[in-house]
């Protein structure tokens, strides 16, 4: 079962290998290797919760209606959700609703360290038909709303001792990238506004500023742009002469510039959970090269991380397993490591 769970992680992990838009390099992205080059992420249009990559390739289905330059472009959002950890449970004979409430008892006296609880779910409901584990847990807090909670690695630690108790649970991923991908288009020349709350005379107020900013940043760049604005969306209509770059530019100005203004995004559907994550049930602690084993060569690594980030990075399984009091990799853990390794700890 390791082997398995391994490779599927060693999957991610190849998926995302060499790419510009990530950081971690066992994440799955939704974008496969040619569209790296394809879409470009928008910054300005991201936040906390979502990465938004739009479409800028040479496909002329995708840039021209009629001869002409369409403004809306094909998207993807990355939508970051909590933290969560996916297990598998060792008795198949058990239905899917029992178990749940059995994850969900074992789990209803534990608060992880920022105060949240848990809630259980199977994985075959989430629309993850790529995630070979069967069910997964997730924090939870009624007064948090909208933001992804998270999983510490002493939170995790933890949660594996509960899970793996008298053998119910095996295969653990902890992972804190878990990401829904979702595609649709953008209009760069389509904006919306909010102006909930205001009486009329306020967002004839509102509309008058929000048109001679956009007006102002147009003029700037020396645009033939006609802007019009009706109740709470705004539209730019280009001349012949002006390009999708120009609007990019465009765009990104007014979102600098102008409070509470977004583009007007199509379709958002979701079509799968991508996951990356540490392999929790296998993790030893310590082993911050991977090699299945806590020696010496942990601490010289790292030692060598601290002192030269640049040339000796720990993966993030490394990262997780050299963590001794999870917080964060610093010389306590490599001094904690020779500790045990001397038998004083």
């Amino acid at each position: 079962m390791k082997k398995r769970l391994m490779s599927f992680l060693a999957a991610a992990a190849v998926m995302t290998c060499g790419s510009p838009l990530l950081t971690n390099a066992s994440y799955r992205i939704v974008m496969d290797k040619q569209e790296y080059t394809d879409y470009t992420k928008l910054d300005f249009m991201s936040d906390d919760n979502r990465d938004v990559y739009i479409y800028t390739g040479d496909n002329p289905d995708y840039l021209y209606i009629n001869g002409k330059v369409n403004f809306s472009r094909l998207a993807k959002f990355e939508k970051k959700l909590s933290d969560r950890i996916y297990f598998n449970v060792n008795d198949k004979t058990a239905d899917v609703s029992g178990t749940l409430e059995k994850i969900k008892l074992l789990l209803k006296d534990f608060v992880t360290e920022n105060g949240y609880g848990f809630t259980a779910n199977w994985t075959k409901n989430d629309y993850s038909p790529q995630i070979e584990l069967e069910y997964y847990i997730m924090p939870v807090n009624n007064s948090v709303s909208g933001k992804p909670l998270e999983i510490t690695p002493n939170d995790a630690r933890k949660i594996k001792e509960i899970l793996e108790k008298d053998g119910f649970a095996s295969d653990m991923v902890y992972t804190t990238d878990v990401c829904v991908p979702n595609g649709g288009n953008v209009s760069i020349k389509n904006y919306i506004f909010n102006s909930e709350g205001a009486n009329e005379e306020e967002r004839n107020a509102i509309r008058a500023e929000v048109k001679s900013k956009i007006n102002t940043i147009i003029e700037e760049k020396n645009l033939d742009v006609e802007v019009s604005v009706f109740q709470g969306q705004v539209s730019l209509s280009p001349g012949d002469d002006v390009s999708f770059e120009d609007i990019l530019e465009v765009s990104e100005q007014i979102y600098a510039n102008i409070d509470n203004i977004s583009a007007l995004w199509g379709m958002d559907m979701s079509n799968s959970t991508s996951i990356g994550g540490i392999d929790l049930s296998n993790a030893v602690d310590g082993d911050s090269n991977c090699d299945e084993q806590m020696d010496m060569s942990d601490v010289v690594l790292i030692m060598q991380s601290l002192a030269n980030p640049n040339k000796y990075q720990l993966s993030e399984q490394g990262r997780f397993n050299a963590d001794m009091d999870g917080n964060g990799i610093t010389v306590g853990d490599a001094q904690k490591i020779q500790m045990k390794l001397l038998g004083i700890e």
